[in-house]
């Protein structure tokens, strides 16, 4: 039987085999390649490790059981951020409601912490729906390389090696990537303020 040479296949082909075939060697090639994105997405979203874990894990396990209604493979790392944004957003309201806050990562008292409300949830999510929506009207090369620097999170140096460019045109292809977003998002109010913290990392 013919054996697919799983590193060579993009995410695109491996979420539309394992719609196909519901293999669990497709979804674990997936699940390397985004795990460590995944937990480092959920662990700065937490600021609890413990919490991060258990996210992560959660959120291959609703994608294998979501997977089938993913119409546009292509779209697939938009989709599984989504449901990672999504799980967060739920641990830490059920965090809040419980009375029960995370410690934060330089271990400092629960009284140095800014506690997690559902109206400041309400708010990330609406500003990173006002991302996706900004990224959608954008051009194709502005997506790509936004992905790869910020969904991907490649260094720099991978950027220039992927492209054949110096670092200052890679981080001028960035600014100019982040501007054509912020001006698309502009009529959202403090759409750029909250975001610029993101870009700028």
């Amino acid at each position: 039987m013919f054996a697919p040479d799983l590193p060579q296949m993009t995410e695109t082909q491996l979420a539309s085999a394992y719609q196909r075939t519901h293999s669990g060697r497709y979804l674990g090639e997936l699940y390397t390649r985004y795990y460590d994105n995944v937990f480092a997405y959920c662990l700065r979203f937490t600021h609890d490790r413990e919490g991060a874990l258990d996210i992560a894990q959660e959120v291959f396990l609703r994608a294998a059981e979501r997977i089938g209604q993913l119409r546009h493979t292509e779209l697939f790392a938009g989709w599984l951020f989504r449901i990672v944004r999504n799980e967060c957003i739920n641990f830490l309201k059920a965090k809040t409601w419980a009375g029960n806050i995370p410690e934060t990562r330089g271990g400092g008292a629960a009284s140095d912490y800014d506690p997690f409300t559902p109206s400041a949830a309400q708010e990330k999510e609406q500003l990173l729906d006002a991302l996706q929506a900004a990224l959608a009207e954008s051009d194709e090369g502005c997506r790509a390389l936004l992905k790869e620097k910020y969904v991907e999170g490649l260094p720099i140096a991978a950027l220039q090696a992927r492209y054949g460019l110096s670092e200052s045109a890679v981080k001028m292809r960035l600014a100019r990537a982040r501007k054509q977003v912020h001006d698309k998002a502009e009529h959202i109010a403090a759409f750029t303020t909250h975001c610029s913290g993101v870009f700028d990392r």
